[in-house]
């Protein structure tokens, strides 16, 4: 599957306490000093704007299965963290699995949050 295949049928959903055990697998390969499961609930319970990118496992591919936390899942791309302030928006946290950097998720989670914004 082509990359800009991947992104038509990607989604980004509202993070919640359910995507933190795949989320925190992320953030541990890929931060020599990652958010800790606190950090997450706090933001979630705040009402922060967190959301995550959930990708489909490339045809063929063990990507799912092999990606830490995922268990039968599609892929967790990456997430984010922003908190809305009075005319601003402060980016606290977005992040990329590794496995998925360099292909323009970023640039994608960061037009839907220039949206949201």
């Amino acid at each position: 599957m082509s990359a800009v295949h991947a992104m038509d049928e990607a989604r980004l959903e509202t993070l919640h306490a359910g995507h933190l055990d795949r989320v925190l697998a992320v953030e541990q390969v890929a931060y020599s000093h990652p958010w800790t499961r606190g950090n997450f609930l706090d933001s979630i319970h705040v009402g922060y704007h967190c959301q995550c990118l959930i990708g489909p496992a490339p045809a063929g591919s063990l990507a799912a299965a092999t990606q830490p936390g995922a268990g039968t899942a599609d892929p967790l791309i990456g997430y984010f963290v922003a908190m809305k302030g009075v005319d601003e928006v402060h980016l606290l946290n977005i992040t990329v699995a590794p496995q998925f950097q360099r292909q323009g998720w970023a640039s994608l989670m960061l037009a839907a949050l220039t949206g949201w914004s």
